[in-house]
């Protein structure tokens, strides 16, 4: 779906609301609900020390950047603006949050201390910039923008210097995540018929399809710690779920099934956790899901990395 206009709004709307055989399971118990208060809350980020989530969040009227603990508790409000603010990203270090803002008229990307205080912007475009993502060694931030008519994927110095462009495809190209080694970016594309998540190097080179079969979205990866598995959610079982596949796009497993939306995974920092936004009580809030260790007590994701589990993981949640 090409984010321009009113397409970009609605993009923005969704992630603020919103056959794989079964086995071993992946998810432990059910997702535990972490905010509660009538509104729409959406695109959880954990900070680096798994601490803290930062969320969107309408609690006050417009769209504003909170923070609370990771069991749901003491949430704060970092951002107030007239306009949007959200998609936050931690830095490495902890101390940043950049995220995206309209207070300015276009949508930009800004960079805050991460109590709030300070707000910087750093983009200058005639067009939309989003979903900023910082490099794991804290030197670039990726994000997305229309500048140049089509959305791409573009990186940047963590102070806003030197944008180059990373995609050229016929397609909107959105939603940048990086590699824990800072090696590769995985985004979403429109160039094929529909949404799917590609994988490049850092500096934009081979290109390489994740997702294959057409009909359905697959929307918002996100790398496990140490690499070894992409997170996502897709509307290929009809609403839209968590999933999580291989970082070579092999052995897609779905984690959730609710009657609502399930969006924008962020894995914690130990690799033991997936939060998201649901709407499967009615309104978008954060939830948390709880992943199951191996037999040897690694999580998933470190088990393959280290050849300790080799099983194809299955469902689920119950």
């Amino acid at each position: 779906m090409p984010r321009t206009g009113t397409a970009f709004l609605f993009m923005l709307v969704i992630m603020s609301l919103t056959a794989v055989a079964p086995s071993s399971g992946w998810a432990q118990g059910s997702p535990v609900r972490l905010t509660d208060n009538g509104r729409a809350d959406s695109s959880p980020a954990w900070s680096p020390d798994g601490t803290k989530i930062a969320f969107v969040s309408n609690h006050d009227g417009d769209y504003e950047i909170y923070v609370m603990d990771a069991n749901g508790a003491n949430p704060v409000r970092l951002t107030q603006s007239d306009g949007y603010d959200g998609a936050p990203a931690w830095s490495p270090d902890g101390t940043k949050i950049a995220f995206v803002s309209n207070r300015d008229r276009d949508y930009e990307i800004y960079v805050m201390d991460a109590n709030g205080a300070d707000p910087v912007r750093l983009t200058r475009s005639d067009g939309d910039d989003g979903a900023p993502a910082w490099s794991p060694d804290g030197t670039k931030i990726a994000f997305d923008s229309n500048r140049d008519r089509d959305y791409e994927i573009y990186v940047m110095d963590a102070n806003g210097d030197s944008p180059v462009r990373l995609t050229w495809s016929g397609g909107a190209d959105w939603a940048p995540a990086w590699s824990p080694d800072g090696t590769k970016i995985a985004f979403v594309s429109y160039r094929a018929i529909d949404g799917k998540i590609y994988v490049i190097d850092a500096n934009g080179a081979n290109p390489v399809r994740l997702t294959r079969s057409d009909g359905y979205d697959d929307w918002f990866p996100t790398w496990s710690p140490y690499g070894s598995k992409i997170a996502f959610d897709s509307n290929r079982d009809g609403d839209y779920e968590i999933y999580v596949m291989d970082a070579n796009g092999a052995n897609p497993v779905r984690l959730t099934r609710s009657n609502g939306y399930d969006r924008a995974p962020a894995w914690s920092p130990d690799g033991t956790k997936i939060a998201f936004s649901s709407s499967r009580d009615g309104v978008s809030e954060i939830y948390v899901l709880h992943l199951t260790p191996t037999e040897h007590g690694n999580t998933r994701d470190q088990a393959t990395e280290v050849g300790l589990d080799s099983t194809t993981p299955g469902a689920l949640e119950q």
